[in-house]
Parts: structure tokens; sequence; C-alpha cells
């Protein structure tokens, strides 16, 4: 979904069939693909990774998301 959105993805692994997997794309459908977007869209979240509560940091200050 990231991909098929235009982000580049960096992708880490340790293991050679996991690297493998990596590899393996696919695309969703146009109505899935929307159905998944508009779930960010109808929250307002932005980023899916904000450890600033576990880490006790305010890199996104601007935004309220919790864990």
């Amino acid at each position: 979904m990231i991909v098929q959105r235009g982000n580049i993805v960096i992708p880490k692994s340790s293991t050679e069939s996991r690297i493998k997997s990596n590899l393996d794309l696919f695309e969703l459908d146009k109505s899935d693909f929307d159905a998944m977007e508009g779930i960010a869209y109808k929250s307002g979240q932005k980023r899916f990774g904000n450890l600033d509560g576990k880490w006790n940091s305010h890199l996104f200050d601007n935004e309220n998301l919790d864990i």
C-alpha cells in the first residue's frame, strides 16, 4: 500500500527468506485502497509509528496520537 501511494519503502531484515519476501509486491484494488486510505483520513491520523509516548519525547508536537 505504501508503494501504491508513491512512497519509497526501505525494508529491513536479516534473514534471506524475509529479504526475498520483502520483494513480493502487490497492489490493492482501487476500492480497497480507497477504503484503507479513508481510515486515516477520517481519523485525521498522519503517522502510524509515533512512539513519542513510549520514548518520552516530543518529535511530533503538532499531532496528538496515542499508541
